[in-house]
């Protein structure tokens, strides 16, 4: 799948002790991380959705604003907006937090890449239809959907979420079972809205696919 998202290399990490982990790191290679217990009895569909959530991240750079708790997004904007603005003046945050961000962005951003990011910042932080703390949580609505995009299995994604957030979920569930237990798990919720959605359709048909099960 890694070619589909523009990666070349790519690696899959098990880990053992935290069965229902999933992350993903920007390395070299970058890799995805998979408890052991997701993988646990699933099938491809299954773990095309837990890959394709991650490739999603990786193909669009988004792996901070995964890493990164929603008060730490809140910071990170203003303070790219102050590497290339420095008399910018950043409203709602705390001034030391955003000097040391400040400081440790300094150290890893270079020239061009301000040059090219500060423009960008600065219009997020002034709409007002972004709201920094809830970046995290947007980041993870567009993995969840690339993720059924690529598993193609309305069934197979609310799995795959329900066992992310460590709940039991089987492939062999009925699906009145697996919607009962989805609708009480926030991410198996948005992407049920996502699912009956008129954008879902519109890019389903943009790409040629048939409609998930």
């Amino acid at each position: 799948m890694a070619p589909w998202y523009g990666q070349r290399e790519l690696e899959v990490w098990v880990h053992p002790s935290q069965p229902n982990a999933w992350t993903v790191l920007a390395g070299a290679p970058p890799a995805i991380v998979l408890g052991a217990g997701l993988l646990e009895g699933a099938d491809d569909s299954v773990n095309r959705f837990f890959l394709g959530r991650g490739l999603a991240l990786l193909q669009r750079r988004l792996v901070i604003l995964h890493e990164l708790l929603g008060e730490e997004v809140a910071l990170l904007l203003p303070a790219v907006v102050k590497l290339v603005y420095p008399a910018y003046e950043a409203e709602g945050v705390d001034e030391t937090q955003l000097a040391e961000m400040t400081r440790e962005l300094g150290r890893v951003l270079g020239k061009r890449t301000r040059q090219e990011a500060g423009p960008f910042a600065l219009e997020c932080v002034g709409d007002l239809r972004i709201i920094p703390v809830e970046l995290p949580d947007r980041v993870l609505d567009l993995a969840d959907r690339v993720g059924l995009l690529a598993c193609g299995s309305l069934k197979s994604a609310l799995v795959a979420l329900c066992r992310i957030a460590g709940r039991a979920a089987a492939t062999t569930m009925s699906g009145e079972d697996l919607l009962a237990q989805a609708q009480d798990e926030p991410r198996s919720a948005e992407i049920l809205r996502f699912f009956v959605s008129a954008a879902h359709i519109s890019v389903r048909e943009r790409l040629g696919l048939a409609s998930p099960l």
